[in-house]
């Protein structure tokens, strides 16, 4: 696919470019950066805020409310009030998504900031990866990070990691291709050193260039694909304003209906402090008017202001906390998605182990050393020799990195010198100790390596390799009372490797001879080792919490599948044997049944990363919310696709990040397991203030029905609560009320619930009890107080106080009961531990307080208020926090009543 371009083919290997023909590269190829995400201008992204069904029927109640106002001649408040609050969703919205992908563009920035060798102008430099440009001669040794695509020349028993492209777990080999190719910008050295000629950079790399077509489309299938949250906000917004219109239709005839009666059989109607006169006349018509204004402000009054803004810093609230879990969160509407995760299809490298081989595993002496006895040798006799053999017949090392090692080479040989560091023993040493005579890299053709090196006087053979390759060249093996011939340990020796073996664990056997001693072949089998990458720590209990969640792990690799069904049994991740298939088996299968088997399976082995891509399709077309992890270029699609794409941090590409909605920082799943948690806390906070909102909204339009049909206010234009009150209480208390709903934590009981997915609705049956028990309390409660303080025929300012301030407290301490949107649940349970809650409660009585009692002609002119006698503070107070317990009431007898439901059931 790719070839060397003319243009640079003939570039020095040994002076490399000059300065002037770096330029000149730049100029023609263009540079090594990756260029940012595509972003549409950033006041396109703030306008597309504005298109969300919820703010639309916002911004249509402040037309009306502002229509209302003109016509009345007030001053707009209440339209303004609500288009203050659409202003402050939708910035706040804005500016998160915002800062998310500036974080995104500083991590990205990392990779062009890590550095290569290039030689110019005849000398080695040190550049970062965005400096280097297509005719770059680049020196790679082991462990080196390729820049960019180029063609290897001159290179020395080299080996590709080249997984981060094409998902293959094992290095490969260059020496061993049948056919020239090009080394690739994100794979890795594995071992072996090599010049490369830079044939491509940036946006021209293949890893570029192979998926960006398709993620171009996947971009255009986004614009029109809605999260879950999404769909139940819309369908909510929907429905309110259907509902709201009829309510005020509801309510314009009932008051038409009322005044004619009254009209008819002789009574008096006032507006403005005149009589109504009977018939088609002026007076009728601006009654008719204030009528139909009354029910434009039911409209109004209907429309939940505060749940855009309660969305938005329920979002960037667990968009944050998510953060300290290891998760950056590029797209904030992700943190609700993942927790309505139906399944998690995850890569098994690094994400469920930790990437890095270890040593579980080693036979000994005729001894086997188990997990935990494996850096327990440290007095073992056989240690010096295993020492030797170890450190010198190897081209990898060890750095200390905190308190682990970073591998550098191969990833075998490096757990092998961790293995020897454990037990007391610096490879370091060793090599400078032991000078190397010559040495035989690793084969897949010999599939062993040789060392011959000098130590204490003598020449050493030191082989490592396969083990039943090595054992067969053994006539020996090195036993506590010293060598003996191999041949009455083999059964033992075949049982050990099969045991290991059984274990997903890649054998390796080591030996050695002593080249000075004698003629004949002497070589001697030392050790046997098992290797694995083991599992993260965690990511056991972090799975069965899945399972006890309702959330269906798949893992997606590509190791063959008896590893693969290792790794599985110690995860206990499967139940039964058909729940793992290899991945041409899947992709045979007809469509029907690929559905089903996708439904089913938990394990997919020798997978590459298309199979990924339409597992999440099949998955979707049940309509489950899938979430899935990767780490390659080839992974972008399905990272793109899926409802959540979770990105590794720490190996993965820039392109899969890009396609992603969290990176996840650590490349741990158990920091995934969190985020589901986070975003199911999420989601019940945002049930939570709904539940509180539409109670007070329901409860208000109720109110305001019931009053003026009843007569129970001196005019249709003097409601019972102002328009200056409803807007404390509709949006200035909501606001403080998403501070505290918004923010209460995860609880335990979260995780032993079924996912929401995308068909429970938004409002259970349970939280619609709640709103109807609470709203009839409320407009109850309040329609006697207004027809008690009314009953003297005026409705002072002392009344309007009252009626105020009642209803105040009514939704002071039903945000409490709001806390609980489960009879399972009691409203008190866990409220100390939320301070901010308790906080934002005190702020609101406080503040309410002030306007009552200080707010002087202020409080007079704008809250309709007047100073309250304590007597009548203390019976406001005790009077309102009767809600809390004809809540918990309700909830002890729902709760009573499905028990005794259920126990009837199973008898």
């Amino acid at each position: 696919m790719y070839s060397t371009p003319t243009a640079v083919s003939t570039t020095p290997l040994d002076t490399g470019l000059t300065a002037a023909q770096v330029v000149a590269s730049r100029a023609e190829h263009g540079s090594n950066a990756l260029p940012a995400t595509a972003r549409t201008p950033w006041w396109t992204e703030y306008l597309a805020g504005f298109r969300d069904p919820t703010i639309i029927v916002l911004l249509a109640a402040a037309i009306l409310a502002i229509g209302l106002s003109v016509l009345t001649g007030n001053a707009p408040l209440d339209g303004i009030a609500i288009l203050i609050a659409v202003f402050i969703a939708t910035t706040v919205g804005f500016f998160n998504e915002y800062r998310a992908e500036q974080d995104f563009e500083r991590l990205k920035a990392e990779f062009e900031r890590n550095r290569a060798t290039v030689i110019r102008d005849g000398r080695a430099e040190r550049i970062t990866f965005d400096q280097v440009v297509v005719g770059d001669v680049v020196q790679l040794e082991t462990g080196s990070l390729l820049p960019a695509d180029g063609q290897p020349i001159r290179y020395s028993e080299l080996s590709i990691d080249t997984a981060p492209i094409d998902g293959e777990s094992e290095p490969k080999e260059w020496e061993t291709l049948d056919e020239p190719t090009l080394l690739l910008r994100g794979y890795r050295v594995s071992s072996g050193t090599a010049l490369m000629l830079v044939t491509a950079v940036g946006v021209q790399t293949a890893m570029w260039t192979q998926v960006v077509e398709r993620l171009e489309r996947g971009r255009e299938a986004d614009l029109h694909e809605r999260t879950p949250l999404q769909e139940r906000l819309d369908t909510l917004a929907e429905r309110i304003g259907r509902y709201g219109l009829i309510a005020a239709i509801a309510i314009l005839v009932a008051l038409l209906a009322r005044s004619g009666y009254v009209l008819a059989t002789g009574g008096a109607l006032m507006l403005n402090r005149a009589p109504i006169v009977a018939g088609l006349n002026g007076s009728t018509l601006l009654l008719f008017v204030q009528y139909l204004l009354v029910a434009i402000t039911v409209v109004v009054v209907a429309v939940p202001e505060g749940l855009p803004l309660a969305v938005t810093v329920s979002l960037a609230l667990s968009a944050r906390n998510i953060a300290r879990d290891n998760n950056l969160v590029r797209k904030p509407k992700a943190t609700e998605t993942i927790g309505q995760t139906n399944v998690i299809c995850t890569d098994k490298t690094g994400t469920l182990t930790e990437n890095r081989m270890t040593v579980q595993s080693a036979w000994v002496y005729n001894e086997a050393f188990e997990v935990n006895r494996i850096d327990s040798l440290a007095h073992h006799a056989a240690l010096p020799m295993l020492a030797l053999a170890v450190s010198l017949n190897a081209t990898a090392a060890i750095e200390p990195r905190g308190d682990k090692f970073e591998y550098i080479g191969n990833a075998t040989e490096a757990a092998l010198l961790a293995w020897l560091n454990a037990n007391g023993q610096d490879f370091r040493t060793w090599r400078r100790d032991a000078p190397m005579i010559s040495q035989s890299a690793f084969s897949s053709t010999r599939k062993s390596m040789e060392t011959i090196a000098s130590y204490d006087g003598k020449r050493y053979r030191l082989v490592k390799g396969a083990p039943e390759l090595i054992i067969a060249q053994c006539a020996w093996v090195e036993t506590d009372q010293g060598p003996a011939l191999i041949s009455p340990y083999r059964a033992a020796l075949e049982a050990q490797l099969e045991k290991m073996s059984g274990q997903a664990m890649r054998t390796l056997a080591v030996a050695y001879e002593v080249l000075d001693e004698q003629d004949a072949p002497n070589l001697r089998l030392l050790a046997l080792f098992g290797l694995a990458d083991p599992i993260r720590a965690g990511v056991a209990d972090a799975i069965r919490l899945c399972r006890e969640a309702g959330i269906d792990v798949k893992m997606i690799t590509g190791d063959n599948i008896l590893t693969a069904t290792a790794i599985a049994h110690q995860l206990d991740l499967i139940d039964t044997p058909d729940q793992v298939m290899l991945a041409s088996d899947f992709r045979s299968l007809p469509l029907d049944q690929r559905r089903k088997a996708a439904l089913n399976l938990r394990v997919l082995a020798r997978a590459i990363p298309t199979d990924k891509e339409e597992l999440v399709g099949l998955l979707q077309s049940e309509r489950l919310v899938v979430t899935v992890t990767g780490d390659g270029v080839n992974d972008a699609p399905a990272l793109q696709k899926a409802d959540v794409g979770v990105a590794m941090g720490i190996r993965g590409t820039d392109i899969a990040k890009q396609a992603s909605d969290i990176v996840l920082l650590d490349d741990n799943f158990r920091s995934i397991v969190r985020a589901v948690h986070w975003g199911r806390a999420l989601f019940e906070n945002i049930q939570r203030f709904i539940q509180f909102q539409l109670t007070i909204n329901i409860s208000a339009l109720a109110i305001i029905f019931f009053s003026t049909l009843f007569g129970l206010t001196d005019a249709p234009d003097e409601p019972p609560l102002t328009v200056i009150q409803l807007l404390w209480i509709n949006l200035i208390m909501d606001t403080l009320a998403v501070l505290a709903l918004c923010l209460e934590p995860p609880t335990p009981e979260q995780m032993q619930q079924k996912p929401k997915g995308r068909t429970e609705p938004f409002i259970t049956p349970a939280m619609w009890v709640n709103i109807g028990v609470m709203a009839t309390l409320f407009t109850t409660i309040m329609l006697i107080l207004i027809g008690l303080l009314h009953r003297d025929g005026v409705y002072s300012l002392s009344d309007s106080a009252i009626v105020f301030t009642t209803y105040v407290f009514l939704q002071v301490f039903n945000e409490i009961n709001a806390r609980s949107i489960t009879p399972l649940r009691s409203a008190f349970q866990g409220i100390l531990q939320n301070r901010v809650f308790i906080a934002i409660i005190i702020l609101i009585a406080v503040i309410q307080v002030i306007i009552t009692q200080m707010g002087g002609t202020v409080g007079a002119q704008v809250f309709r208020t007047t100073p309250l006698s304590l007597e009548t503070w203390v019976l406001i107070i005790l009077g309102s926090s009767t809600v809390l317990i004809v809540a918990e009431v309700s909830r002890r007898i729902r709760l009573w009543t499905a028990r005794s439901t259920l126990r009837a059931a199973r008898a």
